[in-house]
């Protein structure tokens, strides 16, 4: 199921080693940071789902054992009209079912498995996801419903009248309790951008960024992160240009900068003379690919004196083809002790996928996967997609017939493209599918 969810739903999420930032994190921070992976991920998914571009009906997984292949491990697939996944089913395992709101975003996420002894499935987990209304992909509330009970995780977010965000607080709740790990504030200045943002807790401020200057700003910022190469405000409607930073770990203001160069950037943290974060990304391809040099200086103290504990320094390969399949994921990390008796530590670790694609249509038939570690690869798993054509809605959905379905058309690599010039192309039309030459 991991694999599955891996090519099909989170198609471009990696996960890396921790950084020595997020091995030196307090609970707080580190809570924060899973809440925000977790709203990137659907966010991910949201993607995925509604630019599904290619349908296969049916995703056999496999995984090799002692030179053989064990499997396959059948998913089935259907579709909404609108081509988003509708469900993914593993036989007589484990099923996923989504519905959609207005907007196109995930609502809601059914997730059950399959009683053998009862020869029934059996629901696990009932999730429903409530979004922003500004922002429309951000995940305000996510509400898990389960055997055990009902477990809430969120944001509560608070605008001027101007509409632009002034606070945001991450939350949990359960049954029996209600729990706020953090509030992050935003103050403006006389341009109408944020100046000044603080980080505080039950305890107080632990960290804030001032003087802040944009590359471009929204006033819609409702995650505030610089510390990783994904961090998001590296990307879109908000990027940050510089600021000094006052974070508890460090002995004096560091100094962020920042450089735009179309999508690449090159971002630097100064704390006195000390680099302790320096990032090099580099855009590959409008299917998201991307290149980065990253290295990662931890501080601490002891007894009143600061110094340089260790400092992690990454590369980081990561190519995904059009259909949203990882083609490869590489980090080569080396971790450097200030202290010389400790031995300085290299590893090498990844995935890389070979993908056979359709001679006429170009959509992906197999994908082989192999494991990256040190200086070798090996073959660990294959998945084979196939009956592109014979899926159904789900029943709890309207069928759409050709008559009345939309029109759609793609590139013969299946890059959906909205006003076809010359060429060839392929025309969807519900669950028809034609060539045609303009």
């Amino acid at each position: 199921m991991k694999k599955i969810l891996l090519l099909i739903a989170a198609a471009g999420l990696m996960a890396g080693s921790a950084s020595a930032a997020q091995r030196a994190a307090s609970p707080a921070k580190q809570a924060i940071a899973k809440a925000n992976k977790a709203a990137k991920a659907i966010r991910k998914i949201n993607d995925q789902h509604s630019e599904a571009q290619w349908r296969p009906g049916t995703i056999a997984n496999y995984a090799m054992e002692d030179g053989e292949w064990v499997g396959p491990f059948n998913q089935k697939c259907t579709y909404t009209p609108e081509g988003r996944i509708a469900s993914l089913e593993v036989e007589n395992q484990s099923k996923v079912l989504y519905t959609y709101n207005e907007d196109g975003m995930i609502a809601t996420e059914v997730q059950s498995y399959y009683n053998e002894w009862d020869e029934k499935w059996v629901e696990s987990s009932n999730i429903t996801y409530t979004y922003d209304s500004v922002v429309k992909d951000f995940v305000v509330k996510q509400e898990t419903k389960a055997e055990w009970g009902t477990y809430v995780n969120g944001y509560k977010i608070e605008r001027n009248a101007e509409g632009n965000v002034t606070s945001v607080t991450e939350y949990s709740s359960s049954d029996d309790y209600y729990y706020e790990y953090a509030t992050v504030r935003y103050y403006y200045g006389t341009d109408g951008k944020v100046n000044k943002m603080t980080t505080e807790d039950e305890d107080g401020v632990y960290h804030w960024v001032d003087n802040i200057t944009w590359e471009n700003t929204d006033g819609q910022i409702l995650e505030f992160e610089y510390d990783e190469y994904e961090a998001n405000l590296y990307f879109g409607a908000n990027r940050i240009k510089s600021g000094d930073i006052m974070d508890d770990d460090w002995p004096s203001l560091g100094k962020l900068t920042v450089e735009y160069k179309g999508k690449d950037y090159k971002s630097k943290i100064l704390v006195d003379d000390t680099t302790v974060l320096d990032i090099d990304y580099k855009w590959v391809d409008d299917f998201g690919s991307y290149d980065v040099k990253m290295s990662d200086t931890d501080i601490d103290e002891d007894e009143g004196e600061y110094y340089v504990d260790y400092t992690d320094i990454s590369t980081i390969s990561f190519r995904v083809d059009a259909y949203g399949i990882v083609l490869l994921e590489k980090t080569e990390s080396e971790c450097i002790y200030s202290n010389e008796s400790y031995e300085p530590s290299y590893e090498v670790d990844g995935y890389r996928r070979e993908v056979t694609y359709d001679e006429e249509f170009g959509y992906p038939l197999e994908v082989l996967e192999y494991e990256i570690e040190e200086d070798e690869e090996e073959l660990c798993g294959k998945t084979v997609y196939s009956d592109y054509a014979e899926y159904e809605p789900t029943t709890a959905i309207e069928e759409v017939t050709v008559e009345n379905a939309p029109v759609e058309y793609f590139t013969i690599q299946g890059i959906r493209v909205e006003n076809p010039g010359k060429g060839l192309y392929i025309r969807r039309q519900g669950a028809t599918t034609t060539k045609v030459i303009f």
